[in-house]
């Protein structure tokens, strides 16, 4: 009997202390004013730094936030990811600052005070050994190289960063050296700020080394490209990421993506005129004048034009390009009004310019351009009269099928194959010999 006394004694006190907490516990918010109210009791919490607490009352305002007002979502956000990197769960911290960095209205300045407010409170999570002697600064050394093989930037940089406060009074060679990885272990850790004002610190220091101060901003700037890939990858930082761009807007240029390539371009234009008078000369003449014939391709002629301006003010420029440019961008203009009449026949006569067109590009092997053109004519055939539909369209969808076939689009061709025996002027000895031909063609490859 005293056991099962104790026993519902002890549920009893169970059952208490549940109701306390539930009676305690923040409950789901309906208000703006009750979520205001709750969020000003959480940051008198946070910055008593009660971060648990802070937590429990800031997650009710983050739900009801995220339905009804984005920008206080963010602003609690921001705070959640300072209250988990202070609590040392970095990878929370994160969590809520991938949270912020997704929402299209945060600040790019507040996302980076962000990353580096978490990774600056990140290093002092685990103790960091004084600094005083040679050896101790051998030892923190190594520890921070064995944090950064696996994978701990944060406590690497801090480990670091004693080497180089000690080196500072002892060894300038060794004070850059440790500036320089902390540095790089701050940009691993996506804390680029710091980074980057680490490497404006290197620059600066007597004991660097050319090759690393010659590098050092470009290394960063690859490993943030890594970590945050700009959209479409347009954005350039780097001599490298310059070139590398460039290539990309040559070959959207040569596939004829002229919008891929002005995006393309114009993100090295951007970059080359932040650089000193030798890459401005050198670079941005030549991106501002294929800038200008991309655009005329695309049919921006006015911003064709622009840039052809623009060209003939710029260091570089070459006379005889300045000269044929304006010329080149009119040449331009008339072929693509040429092929807009081709893709839209309005009569008799346009259509058979249109599909004479394709049979020539046809023989040529541009089997993706004689079918844009053939389907045109096809387009323009459906809204004619019985007998023209009987004359056209027959011819049209079989040439269309067996160009898909060259093309090696056997499940296109195959389709047309089969359109062709239900439009009028089709006959059925022709529909044998397209299949035919077809399943000829697929034999081949």
């Amino acid at each position: 009997m005293v056991l099962e006394l104790q026993g519902a004694s002890g549920n009893a006190a169970v059952t208490r202390m549940l109701q306390r907490e539930q009676a305690t516990a923040p409950r789901p918010l309906e208000t703006s004013d009750e979520a205001a109210k709750q969020s000003r009791e959480a940051k008198t919490a946070f910055d008593a730094a009660d971060y648990d607490r802070a937590l429990m009352l800031w997650d009710p305002v983050r739900v009801w936030a995220s339905r009804f007002a984005p920008d206080i979502e963010l602003s609690v956000l921001y705070y959640m990811a300072i209250s988990e990197a202070r609590r040392g769960k970095l990878q929370m911290a994160t969590s809520y600052a991938d949270n912020y960095r997704s929402r299209p209205q945060h600040d790019p300045r507040k996302l980076e005070e962000l990353l580096e407010a978490i990774h600056t409170d990140a290093e002092h999570v685990q103790p960091v050994p004084k600094v005083d002697t040679s050896a101790q600064a051998e030892h923190a050394w190594q520890g921070g190289e064995e944090a950064y093989a696996s994978g701990d930037y944060d406590h690497a940089a801090a480990l670091w960063r004693t080497v180089a406060e000690w080196a500072s009074t002892h060894n300038p060679t060794i004070e850059a050296s440790a500036t320089y990885n902390v540095a790089m272990a701050k940009a691993h850790a996506g804390d680029f700020r710091s980074a980057e004002a680490g490497a404006k610190r290197y620059h600066s220091m007597a004991g660097r080394e050319a090759d690393r101060d010659e590098h050092m901003d470009d290394r960063i700037a690859e490993i943030r490209d890594a970590a945050e890939p700009p959209p479409g990858g347009a954005k350039v930082r780097t001599r490298q990421g310059a070139e590398h761009t460039n290539a990309e807007a040559e070959a959207a240029y040569a596939a004829a993506d002229y919008e891929q390539a002005i995006q393309l371009w114009q993100a090295v234009a951007d970059w080359a005129v932040t650089q000193g008078p030798d890459i401005r000369a050198r670079v941005l003449a030549p991106i501002v004048y294929d800038l200008a014939l991309a655009k005329a391709w695309a049919g921006d002629i006015a911003g064709a034009k622009a840039a052809a301006a623009r060209y003939s003010t710029l260091p570089g420029a070459d006379p005889a390009r300045e000269m044929n440019l304006p010329k080149r961008i009119e040449e331009i203009q008339a072929e693509n009004a040429r092929v807009d009449a081709l893709l839209t026949p309005k009569k008799s006569a346009d259509a058979e310019k249109t599909a004479a067109e394709a049979e020539k590009v046809y023989a040529a092997g541009d089997y993706e351009w004689a079918i844009a053109l053939w389907q045109a004519v096809l387009h323009w055939a459906r809204g004619e009269s019985t007998s023209v539909q009987a004359k056209v369209m027959g011819d049209v969808t079989y040439n269309i099928a067996v160009a898909h076939a060259h093309a090696g689009q056997f499940a296109k061709a195959y389709g047309y194959a089969k359109q062709y025996s239900t439009v009028p002027g089709a006959t059925s000895e022709k529909a044998t010999k397209l299949l035919k031909r077809i399943q000829e063609l697929e034999a081949d490859r």
